[in-house]
């Protein structure tokens, strides 16, 4: 019974959401990805993505179904600036990719060399398979965000959307690093990937700000947050310029910065 009851609340959750986007915030859908949403339902479910026993949907499939391309104020903003100032040719890698939402979309607008890994197997699976139905042929494998095989490849640009802060907390599963210095997990994060960053390379991180620990009341979640002074600072100690900032409070109360950071050369 209970699944029952949860079930329908969210399918329901789930029309309003659409209806409250498309009649009252009049969203564009321009960021929508173009997918036959029966059909990705079925491979959700295939590889234990969709409801659980409680009919509580994962949150690969909440983030379909509300459309998060479209709901998320920082992704839109992004997009923009993306589509403003990253040529069509760029070599991108879209760190914890999921199931591709972030990817496919890219794709769908022209862009034509995408990569993206994630550190859930099933996640992947889900993401090829994905790829697969819309005939997406792109670069989706398993990694580890903290420790990722690239080899010597270069990127024009790089991103690490919605999954930073959440891995930090160990909760895909991973090690926690709850317990360590917060400013030494930035500069270890940012030492992974400007390797791998062309000459003026984009590095695209968002994480949680600082100023979540002054809310009342207080909001725990994710509990490593930086300051806009820190993230500045140690982007210039690595030789990365802050080139914009996109800032939103409407994350769970968890207030969310992007970072759009360029390698010097």
């Amino acid at each position: 019974m209970s699944y029952l009851k949860n079930r329908i609340r969210h399918e329901i959750k789930f029309i309003l959401v659409h209806l409250k986007m498309r009649y009252y915030d009049k969203i564009s859908r321009e960021y929508d990805v173009k997918l036959p949403i029966y059909k990705v339902r079925k491979i959700l479910k295939k590889h234990d993505l969709y409801f659980d026993r409680n009919g509580t949907p994962s949150w690969w499939f909440n983030s379909l179904m509300i459309r998060r391309n479209s709901a998320d104020d920082i992704t839109r903003e992004f997009f923009k600036y993306a589509k403003a100032n990253i040529p069509k040719d760029a070599n991108i890698l879209i760190t914890g990719c999921g199931t591709g939402w972030m990817l496919f979309w890219f794709v769908q607008q022209g862009f034509t060399r995408l990569h993206g890994f994630d550190y859930l197997q099933n996640v992947v699976d889900s993401a090829n398979e994905i790829g697969d139905l819309i005939n997406i042929k792109t670069n989706i494998w398993t990694d580890d965000g903290f420790k990722p095989n690239l080899k010597e490849e270069k990127y024009d640009m790089i991103t690490a959307l919605f999954w930073v802060f959440s891995a930090w907390k160990g909760n895909y599963g991973n090690e926690s690093h709850a317990s360590k210095n917060n400013l030494d997990l930035l500069k270890e994060f940012f030492s992974i990937y400007i390797p791998h960053l062309s000459d003026n390379g984009y590095l695209v991180v968002e994480l949680i700000d600082a100023v979540a620990e002054f809310q009342v009341p207080a909001v725990e979640g994710y509990p490593i947050r930086h300051t806009m002074a820190e993230v500045t600072q140690c982007a210039e100690e690595l030789g990365l310029s802050v080139e914009k900032k996109m800032f939103t409070g409407r994350h769970r109360r968890q207030p969310k910065m992007l970072y759009v950071m360029k390698k010097a050369v």
